[in-house]
């Protein structure tokens, strides 16, 4: 809350004398009333999304998919590399929707790595990255704009982004234990420099005793990750992006990345597989609110 303080002359019987208002008497003004919301929708944005899985187990070893889009939802359409199974990784599955998606049985297939990656038309992305005994992957989804400050003078500038939904699941098995890590983290760039981020990771020993045994380490901004869900909830992020002065043109970019890895092959136990795994993901989010800029004029205030 900013203070105004008013100082004033009172003319009595040709009496000049200085009235200043005490230090506890002021009008609060709501900085944010001010304020200039742009939704996404008045601006005009690039998408973009990509995924890289790998596998030494395969012939393949290795597959890498990317999309970009013009303002519009983009899809990096998901590939399976994988062991002694035939598995149509796209059956009947439409482009646009990766809740179709489903991760393999590990228990019929050893040493599986897939991998998808949407943005949506709402600046809002779904990435997965899906493990299954020695393998690795990442995954990313951007959108970028040129942002013209709105207003006048100086402002204050800041970005409405979604964090969707975002898990780091793992599967411990006794028969073939072995380590297995994953990270996911949010950054947002102003004319190529980040301006905020925030980084959590899943971090196991190289062979961990127990399925409890890993923990959640957070870097920048604190990321409420549950060790009981393995996930974080949804929530909505106002990031500050500095101060500007009206008409400038600000190039921002807000990006989305996950990565995983685990390090030990799937043992044949039982008449079926067991494999260390490894999931990361921000899961798809179907809210109807878009994210918007706010530019705020930056208040002034002069003590008499």
């Amino acid at each position: 809350m900013k203070r105004i303080l008013f100082a004033g002359l009172l003319m009595c019987n040709n009496v000049t004398v200085f009235a200043a208002l005490p230090p506890d008497d002021y009008f609060p003004v709501d900085q944010y009333s001010l304020s200039i919301i742009t939704p996404l929708d008045n601006l005009a944005y690039k998408t973009a999304v990509h995924y890289s899985i790998a596998n030494n187990h395969t012939s393949t070893k290795n597959r890498e998919r990317g999309a970009r889009g013009q303002g519009a939802s983009v899809l990096a359409k998901y590939d399976v590399l994988i062991d002694n199974l035939a598995f149509d990784p796209n059956q009947s599955t439409p482009a646009a929707d990766i809740n179709q998606l489903k991760a393999i049985d590990f228990t019929k297939a050893e040493n599986t790595a897939q991998g998808w990656a949407r943005m949506s038309a709402a600046a809002i992305p779904a990435l997965t990255i899906a493990l299954n005994g020695e393998t690795r992957g990442h995954a990313s989804a951007s959108w970028r704009t040129t942002y013209t400050v709105a207003g006048s003078g100086k402002r204050s500038v800041s970005l409405k982004f979604r964090i969707p939904e975002t898990v780091m699941d793992g599967r411990f098995e006794q028969s073939a234990k072995g380590a297995y890590q994953g990270r996911a983290r949010v950054q947002l760039l102003v004319n190529g420099y980040p301006v905020w981020s925030s980084e959590t990771l899943r971090v196991a020993p190289p062979t961990p005793n127990s399925a409890s045994e890993y923990m959640f380490e957070t870097f920048g901004t604190t990321w409420a990750f549950d060790k009981n869900t393995e996930k974080a909830n949804a929530k909505w992020v106002t990031a500050s992006m500095g101060s500007y002065d009206a008409g400038q043109s600000l190039d921002v970019a807000l990006v989305y990345f996950v990565e995983a890895s685990v390090g030990r092959e799937c043992e044949f136990v039982a008449n079926m597989y067991a494999c260390m795994g490894m999931t990361v993901s921000f899961k798809r989010d179907n809210t109807a609110t878009l994210p918007s800029f706010s530019s705020s004029p930056i208040l002034q205030v002069v003590a008499p």
